[in-house]
């Protein structure tokens, strides 16, 4: 068969000609892949007078393109690294200088900590969370936004500032307490992160998936819609990679 006979594409019951798959699929997937999929995948058309006056129409026309759904991100560029999770405090043991025990806060949480590396290496960082109005996220706030980390997607809220406090015991591991309930990293929720992101694309994605935020039902779906919608991305070509943390 010549590239202008028409074959009927299971994917979405139409005729195409093997040159409209080729512009169709062009840069998605090798010219010999598509070949074969018409080969071996669609199915010849039979010929009657409907058929024929069609092709006849579209031979007529300008370079014309295979029909899809659009996808919104289609027309956006990709650029920069996206990082999405919770920042709080850690309170590390420490000694006093009167030899008491007692605890220092350090700001972080693994993709906090993961949006300044990223940054400091050169590379274009968004933090995608909620930060609460208290003075814990003001200071968390402030460090990423001091050190050049994009703060647009970041969700100010009323609600406290997580707090892990960490204990080493002679002998033994590290024992851990968090103060978490309710909670301002655990407050984002799917429909933030559609809003947020209905007109951006990312070059790559972060995730740590030991996150304590995904512990939390509204949160755990509010990360996953972030995940659907970096698949969505990927529709519009191999510009996005993931980068998940365990």
């Amino acid at each position: 068969m010549s590239k202008q006979d028409r074959r009927k594409d299971p994917e979405d019951g139409s005729l195409y000609t093997l040159t409209e798959l080729l512009s169709f699929y062009k840069g998605k997937h090798s010219k010999k892949a598509i070949e074969a999929y018409w080969n071996e995948t669609c199915t010849p058309a039979r010929k009657t007078k409907a058929n024929a006056k069609e092709q006849s129409k579209k031979t007529g026309e300008a370079k014309w393109v295979k029909s899809k759904p659009e996808n919104p991100w289609a027309n956006l560029t990709a650029s920069g690294l996206c990082v999405a999770g919770e920042a709080l405090i850690d309170f590390l043991p420490t000694t006093t200088g009167e030899g008491d025990s007692a605890y220092r806060g350090k700001p972080g949480g693994s993709p906090f900590n993961c949006c300044i590396a990223a940054h400091r290496l050169g590379v274009p960082t968004t933090y995608l969370g909620a930060l609460s109005k208290d003075l814990f996220g003001e200071e968390l706030y402030g460090l990423l936004r001091d050190e050049g980390v994009n703060m647009d997607l970041v969700n100010r809220v009323d609600a406290p500032t997580t707090l892990a406090f960490v204990c080493r015991q002679q002998g033994g591991g590290e024992k851990y307490a968090f103060f978490k309930e309710n909670a301002a990293d655990r407050s984002l929720t799917k429909a933030y992160v559609s809003k947020v992101m209905k007109d951006r694309r990312f070059s790559g994605v972060h995730m740590s998936l030991g996150a304590v935020t995904l512990e939390q039902t509204s949160c755990a779906q509010a990360f996953q819609q972030f995940t659907e919608l970096v698949g969505k991305w990927a529709l519009c070509g191999p510009s996005t990679q993931t980068f998940a943390q365990t």
